[in-house]
């Protein structure tokens, strides 16, 4: 696997007198790449986050962001086995969105593989954290069946 540019996640970062100039997790001293190795090697993101003492919520942003930087597209998704999801030809072009509303299942993702956190996510498109949470999970479960 080559090396993930992590630019653009808003939860690594990178100080130089921090455990040798490595991305690290923003505001620890875990390296961003051992939390992926970690995942990859069968550890589950509450495992990670108990044994490292992070947030589960930034070690999905980690994780989602190495997924979508191997794709192609921003998101390639396949939507239509998640129950909260709808597409419909009449409503946003027909894109990928969560029912009941017109905001889209990718816009969701996209957000928080850029760093955003599922609360901020939550205020600004005014979804439930617990309907977010379950769509991230179908995204993750998604893209780790590829």
């Amino acid at each position: 696997m080559s090396p993930t540019d992590w630019r653009g996640c808003k939860v690594v970062e990178v100080v130089p007198n921090k455990v040798g100039g490595v991305h690290v997790i923003r505001g620890t001293r875990v390296a961003a790449d051992q939390v992926v190795e970690k995942h990859d090697a069968g550890e589950t993101v509450e495992d990670i986050a108990y044994n490292f003492d992070l947030k589960p919520d930034d070690i999905r942003a980690v994780l989602a962001f190495t997924r979508m930087q191997t794709q192609t597209k921003k998101t390639e998704i396949d939507w239509s086995d998640c129950p909260i999801v709808e597409t419909n030809p009449r409503k946003v072009s027909g894109a990928a969105i969560l029912k009941g509303t017109r905001v889209q299942a990718d816009s969701i993702v996209e957000n928080y593989i850029g760093g955003s956190p599922v609360e901020e996510i939550s205020e600004n498109f005014g979804i439930p954290e617990t309907t977010i949470r379950e769509l991230l999970t179908f995204a993750a479960f998604q893209q780790s069946q590829r």
